[in-house]
């Protein structure tokens, strides 16, 4: 009988060696054998196993490198310019099955140029050469691990065509080797940059401005990589040629700035000493142009600036020079206003009035202006080739003018020239006004000069009486409601006529406008608000010798207070005789005067309406002065008491306070109050005894101011 008799083979293998990728070295792989069978002898045993035969998997080293490539199919391509560097990308993978070092070295394997190489490894896989990443000549890579690898082929000038570049990597023992991995880097022709530089205009003053053109073109057959132009102006500024702030304009690319000549940003700072342009590339003939404007400042005088500018890509460099001066042309005129550049003894330089007072101010003004180009100092003198006076001179303020007198360029101002002659007949004067910087320029005023002046008289024809009040004794008084008639004189007492003539009359500010006239009867024109009322008469033309009448009528009013005076005066002014700001009026009339009068009250009061011979009365004074302005200098109260009273000596008290007793005589008691100031009132108490007289009279009191 036959036994039917199975043998299997068992088998271990690694898991990665059923993949595609290589079983790791040091892989076991176990194998034994197993025989099946049928049993002669029921239960017996069925199987039998053989025994186990280890074998244990070796290190196999392998690389690969992509990208694959030969001199006539270059897996990648790669252009530069002469002199710049470019970088081929590579990855290296173990394909092995163990950790391995695999030497790694880039050459040039022909071409029309033999370049530089260094490898890289891409520790950030970002394709590029980064700080801080390491140069390798050997890579240890985990199985199945790879990393980034980058070629950096470096340039010189002259070097064009093209280079093939090969990157090799092989196992430790130099098996294994992928060397099939040609780049080519082509290389052109560099750009060629010129640059020029211009300032427009080349000659300036200090306070004026230059523009300042810098361009670079690219005169080469190649496309240029980013371009920087500059133009440095720390030299410039330090001399006193300043930027000007918001000029800059390019024709191309971003502008940016420094302030310290090391930061760059595209923020305009507050000084500027360095301006440049980055465009990202310029192609063949094309031009990048940056403009800006310098000023220069006083500092910069009589200065000749040489400035540089340069234009940078790689490959080329290149600049140019301009040249700016700064000079200033000091100059003054003096000449009537708004004509100070007239030529010198002409008429147009030449200023007449045809009256002038001996004794009274006659003005000239005339306007100074700093015609150079830099700030100067100008002192003005004055000498009289005919007649004589005394000059003072003012400015437009109406002040004093302080000599000397600076002024920045362009800058004029007003000088008035006031003369007081000293003689009559012809007057001649000659100002001169000199700078400090050795310019100098004249004008002349001439005038006749009169002695004598216009003839103003204000008079009061009438004063009508309120009837509602009591008129006063003294006519020098006046009460509220009376009118009263004031008369203006003017005379022309010269041979030639005034001209320009305005009569004003300012009236009292307690006083109410009712009406005036003239000679003809025409009305004055009235400004201003109640209690500051102007009365005028443009007049215009007074002949030699004539005589003007006006009449002005007012009304005194509430607002005039008791004891106030009301003055009024009146002026004139005309051509020859015009104001002066910040000056009185050199015409004035005399003042006339009225008073209101002050009623002063008093009250007197007696401790008992009833006494017996032998009683003691106090009695009560109280005086007031009712004028809201006006302060009585010396108050004297005089008390006239019955003859059947007498004054208890040490009895008084002024103010609550023990007072002199009165001065006793011809029956009155008399007291000094002293001053009593406007609006006050005051109280004074005294004691009198009554004797056997019998009172046949009322007791009364009087009060003196």
């Amino acid at each position: 009988m036959k036994h039917p008799l199975h043998i299997l083979t068992t088998a271990l293998l690694a898991a990665a060696g059923m993949a595609a990728a290589q079983t790791s070295a040091g892989t076991l792989i176990k194998n034994r054998a197993v025989a099946y069978f049928s049993p002669v002898v029921p239960g017996e045993p069925t199987t039998a196993e053989s025994n186990e035969v280890v074998t244990v998997v070796a290190p196999i080293c392998s690389v690969s490198v992509l990208r694959d490539g030969t001199v006539d199919l270059p897996g990648q391509n790669q252009t530069a310019m002469a002199g710049e560097a470019s970088t081929l990308a590579y990855t290296i993978t173990n394909t092995g099955n163990s950790v391995q070092t695999f030497p790694v070295t880039a050459s040039p394997v022909g071409g029309s140029f033999t370049p530089g190489t260094t490898v890289f490894l891409d520790v950030n896989r970002n394709g590029s050469i980064d700080p801080g990443e390491p140069q390798v000549s050997a890579v240890t890579l985990e199985q199945n691990a790879s990393a980034q690898l980058l070629v950096r082929v470096v340039t010189v000038a002259s070097d064009r065509g093209s280079a093939y570049v090969n990157l090799v990597a092989s196992c430790a023992d130099g098996t294994g080797r992928d060397g099939n991995n040609v780049g080519q880097v082509t290389v052109s022709a560099p750009p060629v940059l010129s640059v020029d530089k211009t300032f427009t205009p080349e000659a300036i003053r200090p306070g004026e401005e230059t523009s300042v053109a810098v361009t670079t073109t690219n005169t080469g057959t190649s496309v240029s990589r980013e371009v920087i132009l500059t133009d440095n102006l720390s030299q410039l500024r330090a001399t006193g040629l300043n930027f000007v702030p918001g000029s800059a304009q390019a024709s191309a690319g971003v502008i940016e700035y420094t302030a310290d000549g090391v930061t760059w940003s595209t923020s305009e700072p507050a000084t500027v000493v360095g301006i440049r342009v980055r465009a990202a590339s310029l192609a063949p003939a094309e031009v990048l142009r940056l403009t800006f404007r310098m000023v220069a400042t006083a500092a910069a005088d009589q200065q000749s600036f040489r400035n540089i500018a340069a234009a940078q890509t790689p490959g080329s460099q290149a600049s140019d020079d301009a040249t700016l001066k700064v000079t200033y042309t000091p100059g003054v005129g003096i000449g009537p206003v708004g004509r100070p550049t007239v030529p010198d003894n002409t008429p147009a330089d030449t200023q007449t009035k045809p009256f002038a007072q001996v004794g009274q101010q006659v003005c000239f003004d005339h306007t100074l202006r700093n015609t150079g180009d830099v700030r100067d100092t100008f002192n003005i003198t004055v000498t009289y080739p005919q007649g004589g006076a005394a000059h003072v001179f003012y400015g437009a303020d109406g002040q004093p003018l302080a000599l000397p007198v600076t002024l920045e360029p362009g800058q004029e101002i007003l000088v008035r020239v006031c003369y007081t002659p000293t003689q009559g007949g012809p007057f001649e004067s000659l100002i001169t006004v000199t700078g400090s910087r050795g310019t100098s320029n004249t004008t002349r005023d001439f005038a006749t000069v009169v002695s004598g002046n216009p003839e103003l008289v204000k008079s009061i024809t009438s004063v009508e009486r309120n009837p509602a009040t009591e008129p006063p004794t003294n006519p020098d008084l006046v009460n509220v409601g009376d009118i009263i008639t004031y008369q203006l004189s003017v005379r022309n007492p010269y041979a030639i006529p005034l001209t320009g003539v305005v009569v004003s009359d300012p009236l009292p500010t307690g006083t109410d406008y009712i009406s005036s006239a003239d000679q003809q009867g025409v009305a004055g024109t009235l400004s201003g608000t109640p209690g500051q009322e102007v009365l005028s008469w443009n007049v215009g033309t007074l002949p030699a010798g004539e005589t003007r009448l006006f009449t002005v009528r007012v009304r005194v009013s509430e607002r005039t207070d008791q004891g106030e005076t009301i003055k009024n005066v009146f002026t004139m002014v005309s051509n020859e005789f015009p104001s002066v700001p910040g000056q009185p009026p050199v015409l004035v009339s005399n003042p006339v005067e009225r008073f209101r009068p002050i009623k002063i009250v008093v009250t007197k009061t007696v401790s008992n309406p009833q006494a017996t011979i032998g009683d003691r009365l106090t009695y009560t004074i109280t005086v007031t002065n009712p004028s809201r302005t006006v302060d009585l200098v010396e108050t004297v109260l005089t008390d006239t008491p019955n003859p059947g009273l007498e004054y208890i000596a040490g009895s008084s008290i002024f103010e609550k306070t023990a007072f002199t007793d009165p001065v006793i005589a011809g029956g009155n008691l008399t007291w000094n109050l002293g001053r009593l100031g406007a609006g006050q009132t005051v109280t004074l108490t005294y004691d009198m005894r009554v004797t056997p007289w019998r009172p046949t009279t009322p007791v009364s009191a009087t009060l003196w101011w």
